[in-house]
């Protein structure tokens, strides 16, 4: 009887201990995916008009109008993967890539998808200044 009793109490400490390891896991998992959102806030905050930009970083320091089936490599990756093969390749969609200087460290370039006189953010990317691409 000592031991089933003795077996029992094991059986029942180390449920407690897995309970702990469960909670300080979700825990974990429930930080992570906060610091996720956030920065998912912040990178929708980046996509911006480009005068909000020109407000927010001056003037740029690069602009060039590209056509889109010209995109490509791995500066571009994040506007080119936007579109589908089909429009890649329909010669009639032109982006304008604009660059400032973000930060000390940092550029972030905004690609605009030109409608007519309009420019639509589509994609940007941050990226080191120490960078070569």
């Amino acid at each position: 009887m000592k031991i089933q009793f003795i077996i029992l109490l094991m059986f029942i400490l180390s449920c407690k201990k897995n309970t702990a390891k469960i909670k300080t896991s979700n825990e974990i998992i429930r930080k992570q995916n906060i610091i996720m959102q956030d920065s998912l806030k912040i990178n929708r905050n980046m996509l911006l008009e480009k005068s909000d930009a020109i407000k927010k970083f001056g003037n740029p320091l690069k602009q060039e109008k590209i056509l889109l089936e010209d995109l490509y490599g791995e500066f571009r990756g994040n506007i080119y993967y936007k579109y589908s093969e089909h429009e890649r390749q329909s010669k009639s969609i032109y982006i304008k890539e604009i660059t400032w200087e973000k930060d000390d460290k940092n550029y972030i370039t905004i690609w605009y998808e030109i409608k007519g006189k309009e420019l639509i953010p589509k994609a940007y990317l941050i990226w080191d200044k120490q960078s070569e691409f």
